[in-house]
């Protein structure tokens, strides 16, 4: 005797579709609320990182939300960097001219090694810190760890 499988009803599809738009729903919500953590929104709604990933890949109109949520973050982030320049906090200062100021001559490029656990910087942002070091850039008024590095590292 033959067994004919017999096809599910439209109705418990439809009931399966309903779940993953919620879910995909909740996953955008979960996305914002934890700044484009991918694994935060995932413990928060309760489903797998493979599943959001799959939702990603294949849902273009989700994609296009979580891309948005990403762009939306990065200005955050971005404009409190920008905050923290205008602050003149010097690690802020010397990350954005080594990640955007690359075509200026603001990057590793001509690397020196310091005594100081070997970090490298460039020549660029050694001429910084000796504008620093001979007092050419005031930051504030409280003392800065700035000359001990370039003491150390001269």
């Amino acid at each position: 005797m033959v067994k004919i499988k017999k096809k599910k009803p439209l109705h418990r599809a439809v009931a399966i579709k309903g779940k993953i738009d919620k879910r995909k729903e909740l996953l955008i919500e979960a996305m914002t609320k934890s700044y484009g953590i991918v694994a935060s929104a995932c413990r928060a709604v309760g489903c797998t990182r493979d599943i959001f990933y799959k939702y990603y890949r294949h849902d273009e109109e989700f994609k296009k939300k979580i891309d948005n949520i990403r762009e939306l973050t990065l200005d955050v982030v971005e404009h409190k960097l920008m905050s923290l320049i205008m602050e003149k906090n010097i690690t802020a200062i010397i990350f954005f001219l080594k990640t955007q100021g690359a075509r200026r001559g603001y990057c590793n490029t001509n690397e020196h090694k310091t005594p100081i656990a070997n970090t490298v910087i460039s020549d660029k942002t050694r001429e910084i810190l000796e504008d620093l070091k001979n007092g050419k850039i005031i930051l504030n008024d409280k003392p800065t760890k700035i000359y001990n590095v370039i003491s150390a590292s001269t």
